[in-house]
């Protein structure tokens, strides 16, 4: 373990409350699941691989974003700053911040996968050794609590990128961004992605790309019968 690497903190999943979203879900006339069930440790790799590719522009584009705009950003943030990602994943859009930001004061992960979570951190504490990590394994959301920070930093800043606010609704969205404020507290700072309205051709392509058609198609066998539900 790397001294700069802090014990993962764990705020264990409830049962109970995903079992309500997952029937309040498939109760609706249009099914849905929230898309947080995808992320173990093979979803979450699966997803790193999704943003390689051409038709998910939006990694590449944000990334391209906060590229042109990171001595901006920087100098909103602050010295010594404690930035809080939000479903951190691998942490590779970190780095930018971390190689740009004046001399952070912790980086804090937040992610539902603890497996991944752990190998992304252990290879970002390697490559930043002078850098606390606080790992924490959570659904960011349901409620839960940010640990006790023993050493000094200016404010919090939560880091929520890659547009998922835009798979909630109007009004959860709300509610969400309600709730990050009052983990945060007061004088804390949100640095979030948010897409642009896209037309249905690039979503499209972007969610079910050529590789994926092509497999499906090839798959497909017609069947001699066929049964219908209702």
């Amino acid at each position: 373990m790397h001294e700069n690497l802090m014990a993962i903190q764990k705020f264990e999943i409830e049962e109970d409350y995903l079992l309500a979203e997952v029937l309040e879900g498939l109760t609706k006339t249009q099914k849905e699941l929230p898309c947080k069930l995808f992320y173990d440790e093979t979803g979450s790799s699966l997803f790193d691989e999704i943003c390689e590719l051409e038709e998910y522009y939006l990694t590449r584009t944000e990334m391209e974003i906060m590229t042109e705009y990171i001595d901006d950003i920087s100098n909103a943030l602050g010295k010594k700053c404690l930035l809080i990602e939000l479903g951190s994943g691998s942490s590779t859009k970190i780095r930018l911040m971390l190689n740009h930001l004046k001399e952070p004061a912790a980086y804090v992960p937040i992610d539902i996968s603890a497996e991944h979570l752990m190998k992304s951190v252990t290879t970002l504490a390697k490559d930043y050794p002078r850098l606390k990590i606080v790992p924490v394994y959570a659904d960011y959301t349901q409620p839960f609590s940010l640990p006790s920070f023993n050493f000094p930093y200016s404010r919090k800043v939560v880091y929520y990128p890659g547009s998922t606010i835009g798979n909630f609704t109007q009004e959860y969205a709300r509610h969400f961004l309600k709730q990050i404020a009052k983990r945060a507290g007061k004088e804390s700072g949100l640095l979030i992605g948010v897409d642009l309205k896209k037309d249905k051709k690039t979503l499209e392509a972007a969610y079910n790309d050529k590789n994926e058609r092509k497999n499906r198609d090839a798959s497909y066998k017609p069947q001699k019968s066929a049964c219908c539900f209702r």
